[in-house]
Parts: structure tokens; sequence; C-alpha cells
């Protein structure tokens, strides 16, 4: 299917600049960016008040954890995950994470993010969802789940896996290093050296795991995981908000991506990570939502606002401030780049037409001569027309696409939430 987007406002993310062009999508491709395409098509946009621009793409989430969005509130996330999650998460199956994760997606393509990097229990239920939906994602296969544990049985299996799905690749990722034990951890890392792959965990979350790693291991979550051997071939650290001094240098060293998650961070009491800091050192950072039990929202508007914002709390006044590009490259182009995404980065002839379409024609962003700035302060998902992934509509003008039944969806979830429910007032 052929697309035209006419007289659209672009915005270049790699330059930092918004110009004017027409673009044609064929199939899956954006297949030209110029001014005056004029071809027949299947469907043309009038794309003069429309700003558009690569879908966001969400570093960290644990997508069925839908069903516990608002469960608790006010308490420390050591509180929050083993007395309140972990209890619940012990009574799911495969079908439901199935459920609960289409309500995620449902999110996620609502607010104009056309990736995720997922990590949850019962991988394959999400998978199942993905690619009901052929919704691109990264998963994360954690050291307790059979899908990384056929990896050990067989080198092969992992290189197939990650050429069986169009779209979807697989990481090697540990939930922590205070979850897992080291001789699992170990493991993991040999495996992941032997295929010369990256290996991405929480890390530094709160100040109570960098203490308690410091009193068992005499090392710092980042010292101790780097000791093993999983960075030996890069990878990434979920939420990274409490280095040391020390961890900066192994981090650079090691090429240690951070995926920052400053809504979960700032709900949970956990700190504010010096992103200031890490992007100085030309350490690599993306943003992502977390789950959405822990934030509550799946909106990386929501995070870019609060990413760039929140670092004005930080003593860094001899570094450079983030500016808004920045961070829109944090919630876009640079989570591709982490994850070794291809052809998604930014909006180019040849690369998938990954793309939102941002209503200019809004209150909150008038006026338009300061967008770049707007997409981080002041728009929101409400100021979304089109979500467009693979080159197909999912999302226009407040209304799914026909293929999605958002009322089946719900339908299906709140069965399972109740089933949950049950089991837990009957244990």
């Amino acid at each position: 299917m052929k697309i035209l987007f006419k007289n659209a406002n672009i915005l270049n993310i790699e330059k930092g600049l918004i110009y004017k062009s027409d673009l044609l999508v064929n199939g899956k491709f954006i297949e030209k960016i110029h001014r005056d395409i004029d071809i027949k098509v299947d469907k043309k946009i009038n794309a003069s008040k429309l700003l558009l621009m690569p879908t966001f793409k969400n570093g960290h989430t644990h997508s069925p954890m839908t069903f516990l969005r608002g469960l608790i509130d006010n308490v420390s996330l050591e509180d929050w995950l083993f007395n309140h999650i972990i209890p619940r998460e012990n009574l799911l199956t495969e079908e439901d994470v199935y459920f609960f994760s289409k309500v995620a997606l449902l999110e996620y393509i609502r607010n104009g993010i056309g990736y995720v990097n997922d990590m949850y229990i019962y991988p394959q239920g999400f998978i199942k969802a993905a690619l009901e939906f052929n919704y691109p994602c990264s998963i994360s296969m954690g050291t307790d789940q059979q899908i990384y544990k056929d990896c050990l049985k067989n080198e092969n299996y992992f290189v197939e896996l990650n050429n069986k799905y169009e779209r979807m690749n697989f990481i090697f990722n540990a939930h922590s290093v205070y979850t897992v034990k080291e001789e699992d951890l170990k493991t993991l890392s040999n495996i992941a050296n032997k295929l010369k792959s990256p290996v991405f965990l929480h890390l530094s979350e709160t100040q109570t795991e960098v203490d308690n790693c410091v009193k068992n291991n005499r090392k710092t979550p980042v010292e101790y995981a780097s000791y093993l051997g999983l960075f030996n071939y890069g990878g990434g650290g979920y939420h990274l908000v409490h280095p040391i001094e020390d961890d900066f240098s192994i981090m650079k060293e090691k090429n240690i991506s951070v995926i920052s998650n400053p809504g979960s961070n700032l709900k949970l009491g956990s700190g504010i990570a010096p992103l200031r800091r890490y992007q100085s050192l030309g350490i690599k950072i993306g943003l992502g939502t977390d789950g959405p039990a822990s934030n509550n929202a799946l909106s990386m508007f929501y995070e870019m606002r609060l990413a760039f914002n929140l670092e004005n709390l930080i003593n860094d006044n001899n570094l450079p401030s983030l500016s808004p590009i920045d961070v829109i490259r944090m919630a876009t182009s640079n989570v591709a780049h982490i994850f070794n995404l291809d052809k998604c980065d930014y909006l180019k002839e040849g690369n998938y037409a990954d793309i939102i379409a941002i209503k200019l024609d809004c209150p909150n962003l008038f006026p338009n001569d300061k967008i770049i700035s707007h997409l981080v302060n002041s728009a929101s998902e409400n100021d979304i027309y089109l979500t467009m992934i693979n080159g197909s509509i999912y999302y226009m003008n407040n209304k799914f696409a026909p293929f999605i039944n958002t009322r089946q969806i719900y339908k299906d979830a709140y069965k399972k939430l109740k089933d949950i429910n049950r089991k837990l007032k009957s244990k």
C-alpha cells in the first residue's frame, strides 16, 4: 500500500531541525522524502498541520503488569516488589500474560510507541500478543525462563531465535544482581561471552541495592556485574540511579548504556539518575517507562518531561544542560542504537515507516516556532493524530485500526483479572 503525506513538517532528529516535505510510504518502508511528490497512491494525507517524527522506542518495560496498575502507592521499591507485586505475579499463567500484554499494546500504540524492550515472566505470552499485532519488540530473556535455558542447551538456538520473527529480537537479561544467584550470573556471563552478546539488567536502581551489594560483595552493582564478565560485549543497566565515581569509568570502558526510567524512579522514591553526567561522558542514554505497576502510565511524553526537568535538581552546574532534542533522541533513536534495531532510528528513505503524526493546531503547542521544546515540555499523547508501524496505520484520528478489537481485549483482560483476584482471596 502506498500512502503519501503531503506538505508535512518533518522532524529530523539527527540534526535537530524541522523541515517541510512530502513523505511517501510504500509497503513497510519510507520510499521517498521530497518536495512535491506527485504520483498515484492508495491514500493521501494532508499533513500541512502535522509534525511527522519516528515512533517512540520504549527501552524498558514489563508490559503484562497492566493488571497491577494502581495496586499500591507511596511505598519503597522493596516493599512494593516483595510484599505486593511478586505474590500476585506468582498466580499468573502464560495465558494471563498474553491477555494483559494486549492491553499494554493498545496503550503503546495510542501513545505513539512503536517498539518496546519487554521483560517479564512467561515471555511466550507477550511474544504471542506482539506477533498478533505485528509489533516490533525485543524480548529480554531472564535467567529463570525456559526460553533462556533452551539457549544454554543449544547455542545455535539463540541465533535461530533472532532470525525467526521479523522485527523481534532476543537479548540476554538478568533481573538484577540482588535477585539472581552468583552461580546463575556466571552461567549467563559464559553463554553471553561465547555468543559475543550484550547483557542487560536492573542496575543500581536504589541506594539500598547499592549498599547491600557493597556489603555482600565488596563491590557496587556495576562493579560486581562487570567483575562477573556480564559486560564484556556491552549491554546496559535499567535505571542506574545511584552510580559511584568508579562506576562511570567502568560504564565508559565496557560500553554500558543507561536506560533511564524517571517516572518509575519518582513514584518509588528511588532517586534521580545523573543523565547530564552520563551524557557528558559519552555514555548512551535511552528512556523507558518501566512497567505500568510502577509508573503508572506508559507514556514517553511523561518520561521525556521528567528526564528533562528533574535534571535541574541535580547540582551539576559545571556540566552542559540537556537540550529538548537530546531528550527526544533518548526516547527514539538512542534506544534504536542501544538495542541494535534495524532501519528505524530516523525518518529517512529506506527505513521502516514507523511514524507518529502530531497535531500542530493544538493550544498547548502554540506558538509553533518552538515545537521541539514543546514536544518535551507541553505535548502529550492527546496530540497524536496518527501512529503508523511497518507502514500500516494502527491509530488515526482517535480511532484504532479495524483489525484491533479493543472491546474484546478489555473483556478478556477483565475476566483474567477477576480470576487472579479470586485465587488471591482463596489463599
